[in-house]
């Protein structure tokens, strides 16, 4: 259960034999152990018939399924007394099928909290599962509470190593389902509102006298200062009964409010220290007097005792509920009491129909090769062992007196009755309808066909025993707010912490971050509040073949998918080496990463990586160069174009002139000089086309061009005429 440290727990042994602390409301130890011993037989008592009910599930589960009675009498007569034992199958589907799923404890930030102090929360939660294997401890609760009823888990603190002082939190397992005794009062599932709880070790005399070598361990029975009620059970023979006895207690506080929002704790604080100390709190407006109101400020406290002595303690939480997690099966509240039960429990009855009737089944076998045979006394007379031992010997003769007269003759062997085969087979489907889990949650052939079918009918047993993962998964939500309560305390200084973050895969990844510290990069974990919910899903085993099978699916549907993500899809297989392939392909695509390299290959990748930047920015040199040559020669071609665009205006307006003077000199010109000023004005000088077309309107006037312009135009490329 708790692991305690044998110095650490002699030497508070003996603090307090010698000190006989006297826990805080009782004068002595005796005023408070006789308290204790009273609560525990009230509690005890409470939830008797459900923890005598439990033993016996446990019980039956191992193996003990027949009755005393029958069982005896059954071996008297030498009949076969099986035991066919098939709730371990039925327990197995619904503990496998927690197995491959995984509760996640998420924490959010609240009120004044920030989002990168909540992943390091949660991290570090994260951590401290891993380093308690908190999954033994949720497993070893679910399967308890599905074969009895009942499991529990706790949480507990100790040094994060021998040699220092910091402190971190751990979860443990409790084996025994019936190793705790909860407040009779408590009705909440998880056990989140009970006021006191007693964690039971039975420890063997010579091992507690080694932890505890000064305790006292004297019969209760024979102290006359302690009455005999409370003598039961605390001490046998060679057992002692140590209980780790957890309450909650009150502390009454003040607070007062500030006019940022803030609230203080000002308790003892008069008046005028609180106006010093606080000037910007909050006026009443009517009184004038501080906005104050009363608080309770809980903890846990946990004193390790025996029924007689405290042995260690205090141990304070500052906690809101008891650092124990209950998980129950099935729980119904009746007009008298509180009924608790798991699977097994209405699953005892068919099982132990189901062992008669097999039992029955082979006693009839048996019968089978020993078929009796008919004879006068006279025809075996001095040969009845002959014939009494005729079905075990190889002589195939058999010798009678025939003198007596009749022949011996051999009856029909015993007939085995449907009706067995029958009650069995119905017996085995009582125990399918109890626990809902039929022959394909268990994967067997029934009468589903198509794997929609068999899906289904799995679906319909899955949604009958949700109530057990449900009750789990709150037992585990109520564990990580303990825990999410116990980080400001645990971790209040500026430390190095491990976290682990998983990514959307569900691969967990380690690394260590600094907390507390006066940086952005090292934010502070214990300012601020946050919120605590839980997310179960598959495994991370389990998400990994999902995600392989869907990569490989979408391979077959998109080949070309290989190509941008070969890596991640090589790395998702279960293959021996996957990962070295992975890296190779990493490699050769260039995307290795710096962290897989040994220090050579890193070397050669930056040298690699250097080269490639001076021949990119070689390659940059001569484009910027190129560039500046192609600009330098467009500036060049520009401004030919506007030479040569100024040598044909030119020309243009050379020819208009002489258009001018061939109108002034021959009268068959019949252009009027708005018209000729309207084309001077539309021709576009930048069109070559324009100059042909001018050419052509000259020849159309049927005159002889001036030789000049019959040159310009030959040059123009118009043909001479």
């Amino acid at each position: 259960m708790v692991k305690r440290s044998s110095k650490r727990s002699e030497k508070k042994a003996r603090n307090n034999a010698s000190k006989r602390y006297s826990p805080k409301g009782y004068s002595d130890q005796n005023e408070f152990l006789y308290d204790m011993r009273q609560a525990f037989s009230v509690d005890i008592t409470a939830d008797e018939a459900n923890r005598n009910a439990a033993l016996e599930d446990s019980l039956f589960v191992a193996g003990e399924q027949w009755d005393d009675t029958i069982k005896q009498r059954r071996i008297r007569e030498k009949k076969p007394v099986l035991t066919i034992n098939r709730l371990p199958a039925f327990i197995g589907q619904l503990v496998g099928n927690r197995r491959m799923n995984e509760t996640q404890i998420r924490v959010t930030p609240d009120v004044g909290g920030t989002k990168p102090a909540a992943q390091l929360r949660q991290g570090i939660i994260r951590s401290i599962e891993k380093t308690s294997r908190a999954d033994r401890a949720y497993n070893n609760a679910f399967q308890n509470s599905t074969i009895c009823g009942i499991g529990n888990f706790g949480v507990t603190i100790d040094y994060a190593f021998d040699d220092v002082f910091e402190r971190d939190a751990r979860i443990y397992t409790i084996p025994n389902p019936l190793a705790v005794v909860w407040d009779a009062n408590s009705v909440e599932p998880t056990g989140a509102d009970a006021e006191r709880c007693f964690v039971i070790e039975e420890v063997d005399k010579d091992d507690f006298d080694k932890v505890y070598p000064d305790a006292a361990t004297g019969d209760l029975e024979y102290d006359s200062g302690i009455s005999q009620n409370f003598g039961d059970g605390w001490y046998e023979e060679g057992k002692i009964r140590v209980v780790h006895y957890w309450e909650m207690q009150y502390e009454e506080r003040t607070l007062v409010l500030m006019r940022n929002g803030d609230v203080n704790d000002v308790t003892d604080m008069s008046s005028n220290e609180l106006r010093e100390i606080f000037p910007n709190i909050v006026l009443d407006e009517t009184t004038g007097e501080p906005y104050m109101r009363k608080s309770l400020r809980s903890k846990a406290v946990c004193h390790i005792c025996t029924g007689k002595q405290i042995l260690e303690g205090p141990i304070e939480l500052p906690i809101k509920r008891l650092p124990v997690f209950r998980v129950p099966g099935w729980e119904i509240d009746t007009a008298y009491n509180r009924q608790r039960f798991g699977v097994v429990r209405f699953a005892k009855d068919p099982q132990r129909m189901h062992n008669y009737w097999r039992s029955v089944i082979v006693e009839k076998l048996m019968l089978t090769p020993k078929a009796p045979w008919v004879a006068s006394a006279e025809a075996v007379e001095g040969r009845e062992n002959q014939w009494r031992n005729a079905h075990l010997s190889n002589d195939t003769l058999l010798i009678y007196n025939g003198s007596a007269g009749q022949v011996p003759t051999r009856t029909e062997p015993a007939q085995l009755e449907s009706a067995l085969i029958q009650e069995a087979s119905m017996a085995s489907q009582d125990m399918k309808d109890v626990t809902n889990i039929h022959e394909a949650a268990l994967g067997m052939t029934s009468n589903e066909v198509s794997g929609k079918a068999i899906l289904a009918r799995q679906k319909v047993g899955e949604i009958g025993s949700v109530i057990y993962l449900d009750n789990l998964d709150m037992a585990i939500e109520e564990c990580g707010k303990v825990l999410n309560d116990l980080i400001p305390v645990l971790y209040d200084t500026h430390r190095v912490v491990k976290v682990i973050d998983v990514d959307e895969f569900g691969t967990e990844q380690e690394r260590l971050a600094v907390i507390n510290g006066e940086v952005e990069e090292e934010p502070d974990i214990t300012v601020g509040k946050y919120s605590v919910t839980v997310h179960t899903g598959p495994s991370q085993v389990t998400r990994r073949l999902e995600a392989a099978e869907g990569m490989l699916n979408m391979v077959n549907a998109m080949p070309q998918f290989m190509q941008v993500a070969a890596p991640e899809i090589v790395e998702a297989q279960d293959w021996p080496g996957a990962g070295k392939i992975a890296k190779r392909l990493r490699k050769q695509l260039g995307l290795a990463d710096p962290e897989d390299m040994t220090p050579e290959e890193q070397q050669a990748a930056q040298a690699a990586a250097q080269a490639a930047q001076r021949e990119q920015q070689m390659k940059d040199a001569a484009f910027a160069a190129e560039l500046a040559e192609k600009q330098a020669k467009t500036v060049e071609m520009n401004a030919r174009a506007a030479k040569a665009r100024a040598e044909i205006q030119k020309m243009v307006m050379d020819t208009i002139i002489d258009l001018q003077r061939l109108q002034n000199e021959t009268d068959r010109v019949e252009l009027d000089a708005i018209e000729v000023a309207a084309r001077i004005e539309s021709i576009d000088i930048q069109d070559g086309a324009t100059v042909i077309g001018i050419a052509r309107q000259i020849l159309e006037m049927e005159t002889t061009p001036p030789p000049g312009m019959q040159q310009m135009l030959t040059s123009q490329g118009v043909p001479n005429v």
